[in-house]
């Protein structure tokens, strides 16, 4: 796999870089309101790090009208306002609509510049913008100054239509930053996005790792293909599943896992967000008793009782019975 050599036994104490700006979110059901919640990628995914005392720098920007209180405090743009998106959930799918809602960017805050990173070196970063506030020129700032970089795609390939906000979708070779592919260490995009991605290409020069909700994830490397399957969730709001799994992921190898045990944890976060609506809830003393050792021995037994095929990686029922106290004590 991609640079998971580099990866130490030690590494707990390792420090990373988070990249991406925190918003509003609306969720929004058959035209009536249902919630309102912090969002952003990185306000998912400080949730995880935070709760396994994974040190990070964040750089993040809100306007003035920003209306929550954070524990990573971001940069205020006094001439912008926070980014704010609505999105759309409907009671009856409409064949037309592949995806679980309809996401449009009602504002927009100002983009992060290369010059708003810190002037340090990091162990490891993440590149999650959501509404287009990550320039080519700033994640190849962050390439420069991190060991290791795990990028979701969206915050690469997403464009808006400039009537209305609806989310929509670019190829990455189109995208502008598909000239520092080479360069990424894990490329997340989920399986509405995977189309937009040349998974075969990509997976020459990095790791790719495809969330597919209710399936698991696949991992893509260059030599092997890979499938982790999933931990069972009711899902009630889908919002931010995908950046807590990659939060799970990071916390994963940071702490020395391999990348399927690393992956499967990102599933096991993926699957508590879904089962609650806008930013989850962790118990984080429970969180914090699976240290290094407790997360190894867990996957030891994982790996002892799995049953492998195809490419395949199933949980066994033992395996599935700790982790489900552990989702019982989140929630």
């Amino acid at each position: 796999m991609v640079r998971e050599e580099q990866r130490q036994p030690d590494v707990v104490t390792r420090r990373g870089l988070v990249v991406g700006n925190y918003c509003h979110d609306i969720l929004i059901r058959d035209g009536l309101v249902v919630g309102e919640s912090l969002g952003g990628a990185a306000s998912f995914i400080s949730n995880v790090l935070d709760g396994l005392l994974i040190p990070c720098d964040y750089v993040c920007k809100v306007g003035s009208d920003f209306a929550y209180s954070v524990t990573h405090p971001p940069m205020t743009s006094p001439s912008s306002m926070t980014t704010l998106f609505h999105a759309h959930f409907f009671s009856n799918r409409d064949e037309s609509r592949h995806q679980d809602r309809v996401l449009r960017r009602i504002h927009a805050c100002g983009p992060i510049s290369p010059s708003d990173l810190p002037e340090s070196q990091f162990d490891f970063g993440l590149a999650v913008g959501v509404a287009g506030e990550i320039l080519p020129e700033t994640l190849e700032r962050m390439l420069d100054i991190c060991r290791t970089v795990f990028v979701d795609i969206q915050a690469l390939i997403r464009v808006f239509d400039p009537a209305d906000g609806t989310v929509k979708l670019v190829g990455l070779k189109e995208s502008g930053f598909f000239h520092l592919l080479p360069r990424i260490g894990f490329l997340k995009a989920s399986a509405e996005e995977a189309p937009y991605v040349d998974i075969e290409e990509a997976r020459k020069w990095c790791s790719v790792v495809v969330t597919e909700g209710k399936d698991g994830c696949r991992i893509y490397s260059k030599d092997e293909k890979m499938q982790i399957l999933p931990f069972p969730a009711v899902q009630i709001d889908p919002t931010g599943a995908g950046d807590s799994f990659l939060g799970g992921l990071v916390v994963g190898l940071v702490r020395g896992l391999s990348v399927p045990d690393a992956a499967l944890l990102g599933n096991f976060f993926g699957s508590l967000t879904v089962g609650q609506i806008g930013l989850p809830k962790f118990d984080s003393r429970l969180l914090q008793k699976y240290d290094l050792p407790c997360m190894r021995s867990l996957f030891s037994a994982f790996r002892e009782s799995t049953m492998s095929y195809k490419g395949r990686y199933n949980v066994s029922a033992a395996v599935k019975q700790e982790m489900l106290e552990l989702t019982l004590g989140c929630q």
